[in-house]
């Protein structure tokens, strides 16, 4: 997801500065995008959702992984304790 993220991006760059500028700039006046500003925030605030997604999955996928681990400060079902 992290390279399909990152990918987007550099691809909408590229495109943006070899020959899709009008396309670009016809869009952002249908939809009423005003300023440079507007399209660095949404740059911005996706790779932002490109973090928290990515972290949202991997908690999601830890937790699927071991339903019934305890947390940090219990200890794992099936581990032996040491003798001392």
């Amino acid at each position: 997801m992290w390279i399909a993220g990152v990918g987007a991006r550099m691809v909408f760059y590229f495109a943006a500065t070899h020959g899709a500028g009008p396309a670009i700039a016809r869009f952002s006046v249908a939809h009423h995008i005003t300023g440079p500003g507007a399209w660095t925030a949404a740059l911005v605030m996706m790779a932002l959702a490109d973090v928290l997604t990515r972290l949202a999955v991997v908690y999601l996928r830890g937790r699927l992984a071991h339903p019934q681990h305890p947390g940090p400060r219990g200890t794992c079902p099936g581990r032996r304790r040491r003798l001392s």
